[in-house]
């Protein structure tokens, strides 16, 4: 079991990690919040930050599946699209 000094400086990195987002670009601060929480991976892609990038490069990783229409998934309303 661990002791109650371990779990305050876990919940110090965590709320670190969390305040992060607001001045660390998403992608990079949701990667830091998982590693902080213990969730690490080597397998990583860069799909892009925008709506048009993720869906063609989905469209490009799932062909079989055909074109993706921008306008059923509202495309043009996305923020943005960090994965």
């Amino acid at each position: 079991m661990s002791s109650p000094e371990s779990d305050i400086e876990r919940r110090e990195r965590v709320q670190a990690a969390l305040k992060a987002f607001t001045d660390t670009p998403m992608a990079k601060a949701a990667t830091q919040l998982l590693n902080t929480l213990g969730y690490a991976s080597g397998k990583t892609a860069d799909l892009g930050d925008n709506a048009e990038a993720l869906l063609s490069s989905i469209e490009q990783f799932k062909p079989e599946l055909g074109p993706i229409d921008r306008n059923k998934v509202q495309a043009e309303r996305w923020k943005d699209a960090n994965w």
